[in-house]
């Protein structure tokens, strides 16, 4: 009903006519408010089922975060172990290194030894040598020089 259906009166607006429009109105009101409530409780229902996917998903991602920290520590110590190990086998390989260094400097000190030890005998040789030149030069009689000639040669 609208304004305008209204009915008058002598005095105005007929009193049946305005409680029949107001309860009009009140069944309108009324309807659309059980509709939004409706539509209210059903989004409720909706944004609860929703809000439970959510904590599930959340529930879910808190685990793989879990086992990612667990996965991450374990290849953290496993790093870990790793570098220690292989620090192991650095400090191992250095003090390896350091030893056969020493041995190559021991040996390096013979060899010099040794150097010197054949220099000095070549240098008394040389002056052995040098002594008896003379000697072989002059075919001293006293000596037999006959091993060092050629079978052709004879001795003199």
């Amino acid at each position: 009903m609208k304004t305008e259906d209204l009915k008058t009166g002598l005095f105005g607006f007929r009193k049946a006519s305005v409680f029949q429009y107001i309860s009009e109105i009140e069944e309108e009101c009324s309807a659309k408010l059980m509709e939004r409530d409706a539509q209210i409780k059903k989004n409720e229902e909706q944004y609860l089922l929703r809000t439970q996917q959510l904590e599930e998903e959340l529930s879910d991602l808190k685990e793989a975060l879990e086992k990612q920290k667990g996965v991450r520590k374990t290849a953290d110590a496993q790093r870990g172990g790793a570098s220690a190990a292989q620090e192991q086998e650095a400090q191992r390989l250095g003090e390896l290194l350091e030893k056969k260094r020493q041995e190559l400097k021991a040996c390096e000190t013979q060899i010099q030894h040794i150097r010197e030890t054949l220099q000095t005998l070549l240098s008394e040789m040389n002056g052995q040598v040098q002594e008896l030149r003379p000697d072989a030069e002059e075919g001293h009689p006293t000596r037999n020089m006959s091993l060092f000639l050629r079978k052709n040669e004879s001795v003199e």
